[in-house]
């Protein structure tokens, strides 16, 4: 089976460093160079308020592996522990600033940009491929888009899309330094985001039919899945037993997965367009070809948010959520330049490379525009509906300030100027186990706490199920002695002071 799987030009990497192609070595370096200075600034403007960012500041925090283990084992964080574990042995071992998480997503967008060209390569032409490229990578950069966070998403895009080039070369030459690469790009997918497992999975369907005997790629298979089975078997059970965040990210439906492949499938429609337009003003004919083999596993990539949104909707129902899919982009990119070549023959290689270096270059500079003017929020401190309220006056208060909502609570205890006694406040028995597992500072404050108190500040937000408990402040107020003052409505923000 592995022969109809030939690809064109399998071994694209050292094609593509030896070739010396100046338009595309030139091309693609200048679009990285010109991101990675968007890279720079946004990080050089970077705040330490999102809730996303927190939570793994304040997990990777933990003094020693034991506590890292335990936190990791919490339902405060949904993620497999390969990314943390990276993130703990720069912070906590080699004691690098906190800054690096950040500064990690500029090699990855070099390595994002390269397998992207390299996938588009095994099928395409250079100047076809370089052109996908800068087309997925400008119209709309998935990739970008996750770069704002201090989560594994980045990493997750580009072992995505590391483990589907290793298929394809594997199928091709199916020898044991394939199969190594092969190994460590599913390790790191599968160990990086529980969906990577599925992604993965997904994209190795090719290699079931690989022209091995059955017993060598059955131990292929139970080889390259023990290390995730053992991982996930230990975290995963720990996890769902308490999930803190709980349905905030969406149900699973149609209307969903529709949504998403609509942005996801944006800059490859556009691809689409723009290859079949400028092919029929060369050819002047529609003309189906099957010359160019599909590419299985790209195709399969492209596809796999259709089949994990399908088994999220008869199992589990939750988790259908835009950047869980990013690495789909380029398999559905792919799939769009196949069928484009299949209506009309590709223009010449003269006309395309013109045409590729003007559209190119138009793309990176309409790209740079529109993202280096826009406007710097990343300044404002509490920039979510859960801080819009006046709090300056709190900020050095001695009254004790108390909330239900975790990432109000994170921001605080985070904010340098914030120098009020922070709790976060918890009614359900659970949470007083749980919480301080993930983290000693997340030990949460009960109502017989309050009880103590001569006055304090309470503050609710609602976004989502994980922010509800049972304390009803009027009701409380009226039956143990304190009168309350509402300082504002919506959030929620009430000043207790007992008779």
């Amino acid at each position: 089976m592995s022969k109809n799987f030939k690809i064109k030009n399998i071994s694209c990497l050292n094609k593509f460093i030896l070739s010396y192609n100046f338009l595309t070595v030139s091309t693609l370096f200048v679009l990285s160079c010109i991101q990675s200075w968007y890279l720079y600034l946004q990080i050089s403007n970077f705040r330490w308020f999102g809730c996303d960012d927190l939570i793994t500041l304040t997990l990777v925090s933990n003094k020693s592996i034991s506590e890292l283990i335990t936190a990791l084992e919490s339902g405060v964080n949904l993620f497999p522990p390969f990314y943390f574990f990276l993130a703990f042995f720069l912070l906590e071992v080699l004691e690098i600033g906190k800054v690096v998480l950040l500064w990690l997503h500029i090699p990855m967008l070099w390595l994002s940009i390269l397998f992207s060209y390299l996938l588009f390569r095994t099928f395409l032409s250079s100047q076809f491929s370089l052109l996908s490229t800068v087309v997925i990578a400008t119209i709309k950069s998935t990739f970008l888009t996750q770069c704002i966070y201090v989560r594994p998403y980045c990493l997750y895009y580009c072992s995505a899309l590391a483990t589907t080039f290793s298929v394809i070369k594997f199928l091709n030459y199916s020898n044991k330094s394939n199969f190594i690469i092969y190994w460590i790009s599913f390790q790191i997918l599968s160990l990086t985001h529980y969906y990577g497992l599925l992604f993965g999975l997904i994209i190795s369907i090719p290699l079931l039919f690989i022209e091995f005997s059955f017993i060598k790629r059955f131990w292929l298979l139970v080889i390259t899945l023990i290390p995730t089975i053992f991982v996930y078997s230990h975290f995963l059970p720990k996890q769902m037993n308490y999930m803190l965040f709980s349905g905030t990210t969406g149900g699973t439906s149609f209307y969903h997965i529709f949504n998403h492949y609509i942005v996801l499938s944006f800059s490859s429609l556009v691809l689409f367009l723009t290859i079949t337009i400028i092919s029929f003003i060369v050819s002047r004919k529609f003309k189906f070809s099957f010359k160019t083999k599909i590419p299985y596993s790209l195709f399969l990539l492209g596809v796999s948010p259709l089949l994990i949104n399908f088994f999220l909707y008869l199992s589990y129902g939750e988790g259908t959520y835009y950047r869980y899919f990013i690495p789909a982009q380029v398999g559905i990119a792919s799939i769009f330049v196949w069928l484009s070549i299949t209506f009309i023959p590709l223009p010449s290689v003269k006309f395309s490379n013109t045409f590729t270096f003007v559209f190119s270059v138009l793309l990176i500079s309409t790209w740079s525009l529109r993202n280096f003017h826009q406007n710097d929020n990343t300044n404002n401190d509490f920039y979510t509906g859960a801080m819009e309220f006046e709090y300056s006056s709190l900020l050095n208060s001695e009254i004790p300030f108390y909330t239900s909502h975790l990432p109000t609570f994170l921001k605080m205890i985070h904010h340098p100027d914030w120098n009020s006694q922070t709790n976060l406040l918890r009614t359900d028995d659970v949470d007083f186990i749980e919480l301080p597992k993930f983290s000693k500072i997340l030990t949460p404050s009960s109502l017989l706490d309050l009880l103590e108190l001569k006055q304090f500040i309470y503050h609710y937000y609602y976004s989502g199920p994980h922010s509800n408990i049972d304390f009803k402040p009027k009701k409380w107020a009226f039956e143990n002695g304190f009168n309350t003052t509402v300082l504002n409505h919506y959030p929620l923000v009430i000043r207790f002071n007992r008779i």
